[in-house]
This record gives C-alpha cells, sequence and structure tokens, in this order.
C-alpha cells in the first residue's frame, strides 16, 4: 500500500504552500532563472572566491529550488554547496545544503538517508540559531513521515513547528506548518480537525500580499465543506475572486488521482456552480 499513500502525498506536497497547482511551476521557475542569473554574476566576477559564503547560499537555495523539478540539479548543487561549506567550516551552509540533499532523498522515497540529512540540518541549524533552515529542515521530517503513513510522528513535528514558527515570528512557516496539518487531516477525511488549521491560514493571510496562498486556503476550505455538504459555505470560498485558482486546482487534483470520486465530484460541482 505504500505506491497508494505515495500517491496521496503527491496531493500533499501539492497542497503545500509554494506548490499550487500550475502557479507553483510557473513562481519556481522564476526563482530559479533568478538565483541562476546570481549564481552566473559571482562565477564571472574578476574577484570571484568559490567559497564566498553569499555564493555558497545561492547554491544551496537554488539546490533546494530544484527539488521537486529537477532531482540531479537539486543533488550537484548541493553537493557543491557542501564541500565547499565544509572546506572553511562554514556551519549554515553545511546545514542548508544537507537540507536540500535530504528533501531529494525523502521525496524518492529514501527515508533513512533522507531522515539523516535533515535531521543532520535540523541539528546545526539549531546550533547556530539559522531558524528558516531548523523550521524547514523539521517541516521536511514531518512531510517525510506523513510520506511513511506515520501520521502521528508527522501530526506532532509539524505541531512542534508551528509552535515554534509562531514563536520566531516567521510568518512563511507559520503558515506553511498550518496549511500542511490542516492538508494530513484532509488526506484523512477529517474536515472537523482540518478546517481550523485553514481558518488560522486565513487570519495569517490576513492583509498580506499572497494571493496564491490565499487561493490555496479559500479552495481547500471550499472542497472540505462540499465534502460535509455545507454547500452554502463551499459557494462562498469556490466562488469568490479566487474562482479560476480553485477550479485550476480542482483540475490538477484531479489528473493527480482520476480514481478518487472526491476530486471529480469537487471538480463537476465547481464547474455547475
Amino acid at each position: 500500500m505504500l505506491w497508494f499513500h505515495l500517491k496521496k502525498f503527491k496531493l500533499f506536497i501539492s497542497l503545500s504552500i509554494f506548490l499550487i497547482a500550475f502557479n507553483y511551476v510557473t513562481s519556481q521557475q522564476l526563482l530559479i532563472d533568478s538565483l541562476t542569473q546570481r549564481r552566473t554574476r559571482f562565477e564571472q566576477s574578476q574577484n570571484f572566491i568559490k567559497t564566498d559564503t553569499n555564493y555558497i547560499k545561492t547554491l544551496y537555495i537554488l539546490s533546494r529550488s530544484y527539488v521537486y523539478l529537477n532531482k540531479d540539479s537539486t543533488n550537484s548543487l548541493a553537493i557543491k554547496a557542501l564541500k565547499l561549506s565544509e572546506s572553511i567550516g562554514f556551519k549554515k551552509g553545511i546545514a542548508g545544503s544537507k537540507l536540500a540533499l535530504g528533501l531529494a532523498q525523502i521525496f524518492e522515497g529514501s527515508f533513512d538517508e533522507g531522515f539523516k540529512n535533515t535531521e543532520h540540518a535540523k541539528e546545526i541549524s539549531q546550533e547556530i540559531n539559522a531558524d528558516t533552515i531548523y523550521l524547514k529542515s523539521l517541516n521536511a521530517i514531518g512531510m517525510g513521515h506523513f510520506m511513511k503513513t506515520d501520521y502521528p510522528k508527522g501530526y506532532m513535528l509539524c505541531q512542534i513547528g508551528r509552535k515554534k514558527a509562531e514563536e520566531l515570528n516567521n510568518h512563511e512557516m507559520s503558515v506553511m506548518f498550518n496549511m500542511n496539518l490542516a492538508t494530513s487531516f484532509a488526506i484523512l477525511n477529517d474536515a472537523t480537525q482540518a478546517l481550523p488549521y485553514y481558518e488560522k491560514c486565513l487570519q495569517l493571510l490576513k492583509n498580506k500580499d499572497d494571493d496564491i496562498a490565499l487561493a490555496q486556503v479559500k479552495s481547500n476550505m471550499g472542497y472540505l465543506f462540499l465534502k460535509t455538504k455545507e454547500n452554502r459555505k463551499a459557494k462562498i470560498y469556490l466562488k469568490d475572486r479566487q474562482y479560476i485558482s480553485a477550479q485550476e486546482y480542482a483540475t490538477s487534483a484531479l489528473i493527480s488521482d482520476p480514481a478518487n470520486l472526491w476530486y471529480l465530484d469537487t471538480y463537476m460541482r465547481i464547474l455547475q456552480k
């Protein structure tokens, strides 16, 4: 049954904060293009030093940006950043590189290696107070446990991450952990547990310029209300100004899991409204 849960987890990933349907691919490619240009500027500079920590940081962030698009690029860039970081004892670079490697391994199902690298990244980042890397490492480990269908462990890690992100006032990761908690319950068809986390996301996104995340949360809430047969509420969320995003998401979900009657029903309901 692992293949079934891995297939389900593809939906989980698509629901995570930067992976909404078609919008994610476009935005991620823009990030990759920007980081690639920055890398090129470093390498073409007359005073280029390959152990420049800003250059190394560019490499490991770029490697992580490829995680969902090109595993080979992730691995080659992360290994390069790791070797350079180790040569000068740059702990933040080591943590960032280990995180990228671990993510790639987790998403290809190599859980033991992936957990080893992300745990190492978490330990180092906690030691040097690299908060974002620490939270992203914690999130990666949590997602890995969800992929392994160890839902209690994944839930516990996401709860730890949610509280830590709030403590550190890290808005991006607060939204991500709440979204992941909501999505994990949605996958388990527990709308009652999922909705409060989506509502928390709405609060966090209030007055924030993040239309993609807002569309995602509203779309997901709409689908859950359809699931609980609260059609009036579902219509409010699926028919507001983010309707197009909701329809695109439903199409993407249906394609990813055509045998799921919930997604087929959701897709047809949206088209009929």
